[in-house]
């Protein structure tokens, strides 16, 4: 598995993992300050697209799941996001595809 590339230290508190086969996404918050995270994944261009994933349940919620439907054999992105509505986030490259 990819590792995401680091937010600023004030940003670190949502985890996402992408698995291709399936095209799911996993959304952790690891701290307990009653703000949601969110876990997205975007096409990177010229394709267009793009899923995002909420966990409002907290630090105690663990692991939250998502099973997103996007095209397949494409590059894209996958972003832990810390503060969905501002933007605070690590990132890394996905491919997604349909082989196991």
């Amino acid at each position: 598995m990819a590792r995401l590339r680091r937010a600023p230290r004030a940003c670190r508190r949502a985890k996402a993992c992408f698995v291709a086969y399936g095209d799911r996404v996993w959304v952790k918050d690891t701290k307990a300050n009653g703000e949601s995270v969110a876990g997205t994944i975007k096409s990177k261009l010229p394709a267009h697209w793009g899923r995002e994933w909420f966990n409002d349940r907290g630090e105690e919620g663990g692991w939250v799941m998502c099973n997103f439907n996007v095209p397949e054999n494409q590059k894209g992105e996958l972003c832990a996001v810390s503060n969905p509505f501002i933007g605070s986030q690590a990132y890394t490259d996905i491919w997604t595809s349909d082989f196991a």
